[in-house]
């Protein structure tokens, strides 16, 4: 055998021995070109997550027919009482006919579209200007309706105009003439304010 070649076959087998007294373990062998390779790469989503739609908010249902009925008793009646109590009042301060039946209107027509608003502000928490606007018509209409009523059926059943009318005296033709006109005013004022309340 060559010494050479047994000489560099010993160096080999020293550096070999070198190598793992140093390292604790076996030379690693040089790596093949299909081995597995664990990479440390970011993960990345393989789908987006779907944004979540937001609540959809109710929609907004307008008054039904218990909220119309009720602001428009609440109106015709508080419209009759501060008709009626207007008038008795300009009455008892002397004032003449014209006057205490304009007093009587305005004192009306203010306290039945009030109680009208009230009611809708309160009970079904309708918005400031929807409560001021719906029941503003159907309160003229029925304010109208019972001035007509008093204007025109108390005549024809007493045979006395409006202005010589005495209350004390004309009771059951006074009731009369204003339950009729409240009758008219109540079935006229009640679709507008339906329609009023639905817009």
């Amino acid at each position: 055998m060559d010494p050479d070649m047994v000489r560099q076959q010993e160096e080999e087998e020293a550096a070999s021995r070198l190598r793992k007294f140093v390292t604790g373990r076996p030379p690693s062998a040089p790596p093949k070109d299909d081995a597995f390779v664990l990479r440390a790469d970011p993960r990345q989503p393989s789908f987006k997550a779907a944004p979540t739609p937001a609540a959809a908010a109710p929609a907004k249902r307008p008054p039904g027919w218990g909220a119309v009925l009720r602001a428009t008793l609440y109106c015709l009646l508080f419209t009759i009482l501060g008709l009626i109590g207007g008038i008795l009042i300009g009455m008892q301060l002397g004032l003449v006919p014209w006057q205490y039946f304009t007093l009587g209107m305005v004192v009306g027509f203010a306290s039945g579209w009030q109680s009208a608003v009230a009611v809708l502000r309160k009970r079904y928490k309708l918005g400031v200007v929807q409560a001021y606007r719906a029941p503003f018509v159907p309160a003229v209409i029925m304010l109208v309706s019972l001035v007509g009523g008093l204007a025109v059926l108390l005549p024809i059943i007493t045979g006395s105009s409006l202005a010589t009318a005495q209350w004390t005296q004309l009771l059951i033709p006074w009731l009369l003439s204003l339950g009729i006109g409240a009758a008219v005013g109540f079935t006229l004022a009640l679709p507008k304010m339906r329609a009023n309340l639905r817009a």
